[in-house]
């Protein structure tokens, strides 16, 4: 026996046996009808710079789009045009081309479908895909087309079609791409107003990329005309887009909140959204990102606004870290009630391990050996009633890592 004490025991106190405290869950409600558009830019609103100098209303200048051939050639084939174009004809309203208003925002992009003088010239828009297709999912594409009002050219193809691929498109100079596309249109195309086409796609590939444009040789292209072409240049079809997307709406697909349900005093959980592409992203604190940091306690919102709409999601964050909850004594007598010295059962506490020490500091129970509450025995023999030190180690919810509590604990027989 030692003669020096492991831990000075306190005295003997009367047995109380602690109630069970269970922390509350917090439910979670689910989102219905995500969805994610794979067009980057798909309203042309980003771009690198305006400028005076012709550039500025080059497609060049848009971000994330480029007109396959990638020669940033100046004229009337491809042009970008936005409210606040220094250059008169790319700046909306009144453009050099037509009259017309964004369908969303402030910029549209234009390119030429046909030209009398030379059928067979072609202008493309492409754009790589956020992420490739998944194979075996519809996805539901949609644009927004127009000539606007008093179009220069005054025709109308039947020629606009959009093609997916795999790999970029291939144009050496500005000859029809010769592939055949997965939708065109089976009519004429000529509106002052915004048309909007919709059509599902099948993906039978991990298609990447998305091109635009006329894809009929010009012996199979019908032309028609809707207008005086103002312009010495004769007959064109010229056209604007905007607000393009391709989506996959998943059905019956939930999303939740993610994030620890409990904050502990003096410290922060993050709450985050297992999203991307969304348009816009609001939670009830004012925060628009996708992840937010909280410290109280309450009901969080969070609303995503996409193609398909607008969704939101709620999660309640409780109060306080989950502390073990251990008696400071157990009568081991075998009369079945209070046998056994242990942790009270919590849902948000896992024990680790539970060690138990004599006043001589010698240790007479470890969980270690397969047991999870000492019956008051060491190896195997009682032993005498009397102050022990326990030391339990455990992780509880809403902490990083394990911890250690310290106590002692009565024995009475």
């Amino acid at each position: 026996m030692k003669n020096t004490p492991f831990f000075p025991p306190k005295p003997a106190v009367y047995c109380l046996l602690l109630p069970l405290f269970l922390l509350r869950n917090a439910d979670k409600a689910s989102a219905q009808g995500i969805c994610a558009n794979l067009i980057p830019n798909p309203g042309f609103e980003a771009y690198k710079e305006l400028t005076e100098n012709g550039s500025g209303v080059l497609w060049s200048n848009v971000k994330e789009w480029n007109n396959v051939n990638l020669q940033p050639t100046q004229g009337a084939a491809y042009t970008y045009f936005h409210k606040k174009s220094p250059v008169a004809t790319g700046r909306l309203p009144q453009t050099g081309f037509a009259t017309l208003e964004a369908h969303g925002g402030e910029a549209v992009i234009g390119f030429l479908g046909w030209q009398k003088k030379f059928p067979d010239y072609r202008v493309y828009c492409s754009a790589k895909l956020i992420e490739p297709m998944v194979p075996g999912r519809t996805y539901e594409v949609t644009f927004h087309i127009t000539n606007g009002k008093a179009n220069l050219g005054g025709y109308g193809i039947d020629g606009i079609g959009v093609c997916f691929s795999e790999t970029p498109l291939q144009q050496n100079n500005s000859e029809r791409i010769d592939v055949t596309p997965q939708w065109i249109s089976p009519d004429v195309i000529y509106d002052t107003a915004w048309k909007t086409i919709t059509f599902p796609f099948y993906a039978d590939k991990s298609y990447a990329h998305f091109t635009l444009g006329n894809f009929l040789p010009a012996s199979e292209l019908t032309t028609e005309a809707f207008g005086p072409a103002i312009t010495a240049k004769g007959p064109f079809a010229f056209y604007f887009l905007d607000d393009i997307s391709v989506v996959y709406k998943a059905p019956d697909f939930a999303f939740d909140i993610e994030g620890d349900t409990v904050v502990c005093p003096g410290q922060s959980t993050t709450l985050s959204l297992p999203l991307y592409g969304q348009n816009s992203y609001q939670w009830s604190t004012g925060e628009t990102g996708t992840s937010i940091e909280v410290r109280d306690t309450g009901v969080y919102f969070a609303t995503v606004t996409n193609v398909c709409g607008t969704f939101s999601d709620s999660i309640e964050v409780t109060d306080g870290c989950a502390t073990p909850l251990i008696p400071n004594c157990f009568t081991p007598n075998g009369d079945d009630v209070n046998d056994v010295f242990h942790m009270l059962p919590d849902p948000k506490i896992e024990q680790r391990s539970l060690q138990v020490f004599n006043r001589w500091g010698e240790k007479v129970f470890d969980s270690l050996a397969g047991k999870t509450a000492w019956d008051g025995t060491d190896k195997g023999r009682p032993v005498p009633s009397d102050v022990y030190v326990y030391v339990l180690e455990y992780v509880a919810a809403g902490e990083a890592g394990p911890l250690r509590v310290q106590g002692d604990v009565t024995l009475l027989r």
